[in-house]
């Protein structure tokens, strides 16, 4: 089993996490180059966790928060907000109430 911080956050529907992190990146002001280099990829690494072509982890997602200057509740938050699948890949719908 993999350790729980670099299990990809398979679950979740990548494309659209991607499109979330990216409206965050914009509106924070980076380029993608600029967070690129500052996690050790290239622009066409990070573009590929944008775009959803590759999976991100939590280490990865704890790094971007870091950089954000955002608690990482509260990037995850805006990130899965509305983008839970069922098995049959439906978008799941609803509130969670506690």
């Amino acid at each position: 089993m993999p350790h729980p911080k670099k299990a990809p956050l398979k679950s979740l529907n990548k494309k659209a996490i991607g499109q979330n992190l990216r409206l965050v990146r914009m509106q924070k002001g980076f380029t993608q180059v600029d967070i690129a280099a500052r996690l050790d990829l290239t622009q066409n690494g990070y573009s590929k966790i944008e775009t959803g072509h590759t999976h991100l982890t939590l280490d990865m997602l704890a790094c971007i928060s870091h950089l954000y200057e955002m608690q990482f509740e509260e990037l995850t938050s805006l990130l899965v907000r509305d983008n839970f699948l069922k098995a049959d890949g439906r978008r799941c719908t609803g509130k969670v109430t506690v």
